[in-house]
């Protein structure tokens, strides 16, 4: 199941998108009442992994996510950035473990002191 594990956001296009626990970048069509896979940002490293925190349009249906991924004792392996292409679906990832904890409740939003 595709259950939501982040806010939904609106992008520039009017493409309603939002991450779900099991790695992957769904669109909701509101007419169709459905919602459709846009990528899926597991890696084959990682027993399951999960998209945390918020997302972010960072230009015109370009999307950043942060995913978590788990080995199979659960345990957090890695936390990536993954910029995705929503119109065609291509991802670019980079490792950002050593930027964000694994304990991160909220990544992609900066802390005010």
């Amino acid at each position: 199941a595709d259950v939501p594990s982040t806010r939904l956001i609106a992008l520039k296009s009017g493409a309603l998108v939002y991450g779900t626990a099991n790695g992957k970048l769904m669109r909701l069509d509101v007419a169709g009442r459905r919602a459709v896979l846009v990528a899926d940002l597991r890696t084959g490293n990682a027993a399951s992994s999960a998209v945390r925190g918020y997302l972010a349009e960072a230009k015109d249906n370009l999307l950043a996510a942060v995913v978590y991924d788990r080995d199979a004792a659960g345990n957090n392996t890695a936390r990536r950035l993954v910029r995705v292409d929503v119109s065609t679906g291509v991802q670019v990832e980079r490792d950002v473990s050593k930027l964000i904890s694994e304990n991160e409740p909220y990544p992609g939003v900066m802390r005010l002191n």
